[in-house]
Protein backbone atom coordinates (compact mmCIF):
# COMPACT_ATOMS: atom_id res chain seq x y z
CA UNK A 1 0.00 0.00 0.00
CA UNK A 2 1.40 3.61 -1.09
CA UNK A 3 1.83 6.62 1.17
CA UNK A 4 -1.26 8.34 -0.60
CA UNK A 5 -3.51 4.99 0.43
CA UNK A 6 -2.54 4.80 3.91
CA UNK A 7 -3.30 8.63 4.33
CA UNK A 8 -7.09 8.38 2.59
CA UNK A 9 -7.20 5.53 5.16
CA UNK A 10 -6.24 7.64 8.08
CA UNK A 11 -8.64 10.41 7.14
CA UNK A 12 -11.55 7.89 6.90
CA UNK A 13 -10.19 6.39 10.30
CA UNK A 14 -9.97 9.53 11.82
CA UNK A 15 -13.13 10.93 10.39
CA UNK A 16 -15.16 8.20 11.42
CA UNK A 17 -14.37 8.16 14.76
CA UNK A 18 -14.80 11.74 15.52
CA UNK A 19 -18.74 10.68 14.16
CA UNK A 20 -19.44 8.55 16.22
CA UNK A 21 -17.20 7.78 19.23
CA UNK A 22 -17.02 12.50 19.58
CA UNK A 23 -19.86 14.16 18.08
CA UNK A 24 -22.83 14.48 20.17
CA UNK A 25 -25.66 12.35 18.88
CA UNK A 26 -28.03 15.16 18.93
CA UNK A 27 -25.71 16.93 16.42
CA UNK A 28 -25.64 14.32 13.82
CA UNK A 29 -28.58 15.62 11.58
CA UNK A 30 -27.10 19.22 11.54
CA UNK A 31 -23.62 17.50 11.00
CA UNK A 32 -25.39 15.82 8.03
CA UNK A 33 -26.99 19.20 6.34
CA UNK A 34 -23.74 20.42 6.59
CA UNK A 35 -21.78 18.09 5.57
CA UNK A 36 -23.86 17.77 2.64
CA UNK A 37 -24.30 21.68 1.71
CA UNK A 38 -20.42 21.87 1.05
CA UNK A 39 -19.73 19.13 -0.02
CA UNK A 40 -22.09 20.10 -3.09
CA UNK A 41 -20.10 23.37 -3.11
CA UNK A 42 -16.32 21.32 -2.86
CA UNK A 43 -17.09 19.26 -5.38
CA UNK A 44 -18.35 22.28 -8.22
CA UNK A 45 -15.73 23.90 -6.86
CA UNK A 46 -12.53 21.21 -7.74
CA UNK A 47 -14.41 19.90 -10.91
CA UNK A 48 -14.03 23.62 -12.34
CA UNK A 49 -10.36 23.88 -11.21
CA UNK A 50 -9.79 20.65 -12.66
CA UNK A 51 -11.12 21.72 -15.81
CA UNK A 52 -9.09 25.09 -15.58
CA UNK A 53 -5.92 23.11 -14.85
CA UNK A 54 -5.27 25.06 -11.47
CA UNK A 55 -4.75 21.29 -10.19
CA UNK A 56 -4.65 17.59 -10.57
CA UNK A 57 -4.99 14.47 -8.33
CA UNK A 58 -2.39 12.22 -9.55
CA UNK A 59 -3.85 9.61 -6.99
CA UNK A 60 -7.21 9.32 -6.59
CA UNK A 61 -9.87 6.68 -5.61
CA UNK A 62 -12.07 6.38 -9.11
CA UNK A 63 -9.66 7.69 -11.97
CA UNK A 64 -11.48 6.18 -14.48
CA UNK A 65 -14.91 7.95 -12.85
CA UNK A 66 -13.93 11.28 -12.20
CA UNK A 67 -10.51 13.84 -12.46
CA UNK A 68 -10.97 14.79 -8.86
CA UNK A 69 -10.27 12.96 -5.02
CA UNK A 70 -12.94 11.74 -3.70
CA UNK A 71 -11.78 11.62 -0.15
CA UNK A 72 -10.16 15.16 0.51
CA UNK A 73 -12.73 17.28 -1.79
CA UNK A 74 -16.00 14.58 -0.83
CA UNK A 75 -15.21 14.37 2.57
CA UNK A 76 -12.35 15.73 4.04
CA UNK A 77 -12.91 19.47 3.61
CA UNK A 78 -16.85 18.82 4.24
CA UNK A 79 -16.65 17.24 7.27
CA UNK A 80 -14.20 19.61 8.72
CA UNK A 81 -16.95 22.23 7.69
CA UNK A 82 -19.51 20.30 9.19
CA UNK A 83 -17.41 20.56 12.51
CA UNK A 84 -16.80 24.23 12.42
CA UNK A 85 -20.65 24.25 11.98
CA UNK A 86 -21.30 22.48 15.01
CA UNK A 87 -18.58 23.81 17.31
CA UNK A 88 -19.28 27.14 16.37
CA UNK A 89 -20.17 30.03 18.74
CA UNK A 90 -23.92 30.85 19.11
CA UNK A 91 -22.83 34.65 20.96
CA UNK A 92 -20.64 36.57 18.57
CA UNK A 93 -20.83 37.45 14.54
CA UNK A 94 -17.08 38.13 14.35
CA UNK A 95 -16.50 34.72 16.60
CA UNK A 96 -18.57 32.53 14.12
CA UNK A 97 -16.59 34.47 11.18
CA UNK A 98 -13.10 33.91 13.42
CA UNK A 99 -13.85 30.10 13.84
CA UNK A 100 -14.54 29.73 10.36
CA UNK A 101 -10.99 31.09 9.67
CA UNK A 102 -9.49 29.12 12.27
CA UNK A 103 -11.28 25.98 10.22
CA UNK A 104 -10.19 26.92 7.07
CA UNK A 105 -6.83 26.85 8.03
CA UNK A 106 -6.32 23.88 9.33
CA UNK A 107 -8.02 22.55 6.20
CA UNK A 108 -5.61 24.52 3.96
CA UNK A 109 -2.44 23.45 6.07
CA UNK A 110 -3.44 20.07 5.50
CA UNK A 111 -4.00 20.66 1.54
CA UNK A 112 -0.22 22.52 1.47
CA UNK A 113 1.12 19.61 3.56
CA UNK A 114 -0.55 16.98 1.26
CA UNK A 115 0.23 19.05 -1.89
CA UNK A 116 4.19 19.25 -1.04
CA UNK A 117 4.54 15.36 0.14
CA UNK A 118 2.44 13.01 -1.27
CA UNK A 119 0.94 13.10 -5.18
CA UNK A 120 -2.69 13.64 -3.47
CA UNK A 121 -2.75 16.78 -4.86
CA UNK A 122 -0.76 19.13 -7.11
CA UNK A 123 -1.12 22.30 -7.86
CA UNK A 124 -0.23 23.98 -11.26
CA UNK A 125 -1.43 27.03 -11.19
CA UNK A 126 -3.11 27.18 -7.97
CA UNK A 127 -2.19 28.65 -4.26
CA UNK A 128 -2.66 28.37 -0.90
CA UNK A 129 -4.04 31.88 -0.38
CA UNK A 130 -6.35 31.10 -3.36
CA UNK A 131 -7.22 28.08 -2.10
CA UNK A 132 -7.87 29.83 1.62
CA UNK A 133 -9.94 32.15 0.26
CA UNK A 134 -12.25 29.72 -1.84
CA UNK A 135 -12.69 27.64 1.02
CA UNK A 136 -13.53 29.96 3.49
CA UNK A 137 -16.41 31.05 1.14
CA UNK A 138 -17.62 27.79 1.03
CA UNK A 139 -17.12 27.16 4.70
CA UNK A 140 -19.30 30.61 5.12
CA UNK A 141 -22.21 29.75 2.52
CA UNK A 142 -22.42 26.10 3.93
CA UNK A 143 -22.92 27.55 7.47
CA UNK A 144 -24.75 30.24 6.20
CA UNK A 145 -27.45 28.24 4.73
CA UNK A 146 -27.47 25.27 7.70
CA UNK A 147 -28.24 28.33 10.43
CA UNK A 148 -30.96 29.49 7.86
CA UNK A 149 -32.09 25.19 7.21
CA UNK A 150 -32.45 24.92 11.17
CA UNK A 151 -33.68 28.37 11.82
CA UNK A 152 -37.17 27.15 13.21
CA UNK A 153 -36.01 24.00 14.46
CA UNK A 154 -33.99 25.15 16.99
CA UNK A 155 -34.85 25.69 20.82
CA UNK A 156 -33.72 28.69 22.48
CA UNK A 157 -32.06 26.48 25.26
CA UNK A 158 -28.57 25.43 24.77
CA UNK A 159 -28.77 25.54 20.85
CA UNK A 160 -29.98 21.87 20.68
CA UNK A 161 -32.35 21.09 17.75
CA UNK A 162 -36.09 21.01 18.76
CA UNK A 163 -36.54 17.49 17.13
CA UNK A 164 -32.72 15.83 18.56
Amino acid sequence: MTLERVILTIIYVISLVLWVWILPRSKWRELCVALLACQALTWINSLIHVQWGLYIFPVREFPKATNLSFTLEFFLYPFLCAISFIYEPKDSRLKQLCRIALWVSIAVAVDVLLNQYTNLVHYIRYTWYCAWVELYVIYWISNTYTRWFFKGMRSDTGGESAYG
